[in-house]
């Protein structure tokens, strides 16, 4: 199975309730990384209440996800490359 960078993409900030239209899944190469960096393969993704806050155009205790970004969030990962030391 070829690896595939999945991705929600928000494509504009939510007004009420959440909209399918609100977001957008694409795919994207997989990344190589750099030095000092791994590439990981997620293997859970946390979706809680902190997604909604980051929607928003107001600063929490993270940036804002733009609109036409990359949804963020914390997961449990493997490690497949490393290029870091450690």
């Amino acid at each position: 199975m070829a690896a595939v960078n999945r991705q929600i993409v928000l494509l504009r900030r939510p007004k009420g309730p959440l909209r399918e239209e609100d977001f957008e899944r694409r795919e994207a190469p997989v990344p190589e990384p750099g030095p000092g960096e791994a590439l990981t393969r997620t293997l859970y993704v946390s979706i809680d209440a902190a997604n909604r806050a980051w929607m928003s155009p107001v600063k929490t205790y993270v940036d804002p996800v733009p609109v036409g970004g990359v949804m963020d969030g914390f997961t449990l990962a493997e490690v497949v490359q490393s290029n870091a030391p450690g």
